[in-house]
């Protein structure tokens, strides 16, 4: 068994660069966005190269700027993927705890039970996204788009940061973990945006992000 483990193959150098991007992007645009505050980044390789994001999320009232902040962050490692690495893998999406299903149901639920939707009838969002597109008509292309207005200011906010995304992602890959003052140091510039599109400043101009149906 252990002539077996020695045999196995190591992990691509490129596989581990990506991972580290996406994980770099997640806490540099919660930082940005104002959804959270970056505690802790790590990657780990063993059989495979898994990565933690520790955030924090800062207090909010569930403003539709709110959660769009949040969508934002959970779409910004794919975005990185596609912006810094050049293609796109399946790791945001997978699982029901993933980072692509997570913003789904987020969006769902604005919409159902939060009122942010077209009227104020409240109802639960606790079911699977199939079954809630196949009861409540039209919510499947709204909530497409504000998935698709989400992914495009991530891509825009990774663009925009990129070089910082790259360095903190450099020390991820070197040093394996990047802790609380050492994240700090490295995002000491990177201050919460005042904008309503996805700051910390409290705007809430959100009529592209929440388009009327």
């Amino acid at each position: 068994m252990t002539a077996l483990r020695d045999q196995r193959p190591p992990v691509p150098q490129a596989l581990r660069a990506r991972v580290a991007v996406a994980c770099a992007a997640k806490a540099v645009t919660a930082q940005i966005t104002g959804y959270a505050r970056p505690d802790r980044i790590s990657l780990t390789v063993a059989r495979e190269v898994t990565a933690q994001v520790v955030l924090t999320p800062l207090p909010d009232a569930r403003t539709r700027a709110d959660i769009q902040r949040e969508m934002i962050t959970l779409l910004a490692g794919r975005a990185a993927e596609e912006v810094i690495v050049g293609s796109v893998s399946g790791r945001s999406g997978g699982d029901a705890a993933s980072d692509l299903a997570r913003a789904t149901r987020l969006a769902i639920a604005a919409e159902l039970s939060f009122g942010h939707g077209t009227g104020l009838i409240w109802c639960s969002a606790d079911a699977e996204p199939a079954t809630l597109f196949a009861r409540h008509r039209g919510l499947r292309d709204r909530t497409a788009r504000r998935l698709d207005a989400a992914y495009a200011r991530a891509c825009d906010l990774v663009r925009t940061h990129h070089t910082l995304i790259a360095v903190l992602a450099s020390d991820l890959l070197v040093d394996g973990i990047v802790e609380s003052e050492a994240l700090r140091d490295v995002m000491e510039v990177a201050a919460p945006e005042s904008d309503g599109g996805g700051g910390g400043g409290g705007g809430d101009d959100t009529a592209g992000f929440w388009p009327r149906m």
